[in-house]
């Protein structure tokens, strides 16, 4: 049981680092591509409540076991936080493409 709730956390876990990735990997190009500041800046703060749900959990030691329901939620806020900001950088990108 103890290894079934770890594993599941530890995919929560890797899912939550695919879209901060993919968060920092957007503001870096939105970056270069002349995107507003204020909207970069908007997604730097998504990036960093999300990190920090993320950073929780990394740093706790059981890999979830001792509170897995909290693990569920936080993470989960934290792939949808950089989801969030991805998707935000991605539609201003699109549009710093058009002009």
């Amino acid at each position: 049981m103890i290894k079934g709730v770890q594993e599941y956390i530890k995919g929560k876990m890797r899912d939550a680092e695919f879209h901060l990735s993919r968060l920092v990997n957007a503001i870096s190009l939105a970056e270069k591509m002349g995107v507003k500041k204020e909207i970069i800046d908007s997604a730097r703060v998504l990036h960093s409540k999300a990190h920090l749900l993320w950073e929780w959990w990394t740093a706790e030691n059981s890999d979830g076991f001792h509170d897995p329901d909290e693990a569920f939620i936080t993470l989960g806020d934290a792939s949808r936080l950089a989801e969030k900001g991805w998707w935000m950088l991605e539609e201003a990108i699109k549009e710093a493409v058009k002009k």
